[in-house]
């Protein structure tokens, strides 16, 4: 990889079990535009074998 080529994950847990609709607190039109995809982080399901390899290759680097 090139130097100057970065991944940044950053997580944000709010105290709740997922039922806050616009958790960030977005202006109405912007909300509009968005599209909600939960998902179940301790599910194994719901990660796939790539990125399960592309996050283990972000580990090791």
């Amino acid at each position: 990889m090139k130097d100057d080529f970065m991944i940044k994950i950053e997580t944000w847990h709010k105290p709740d079990m997922g039922t806050i609709e616009n958790v960030h607190d977005l202006d109405e039109q912007t909300w509009r535009t968005v599209e909600v995809s939960p998902i179940d982080i301790a599910s194994r399901e719901e990660v796939t074998h790539g990125v399960s390899l592309l996050l283990l290759l972000l580990l090791l680097f």
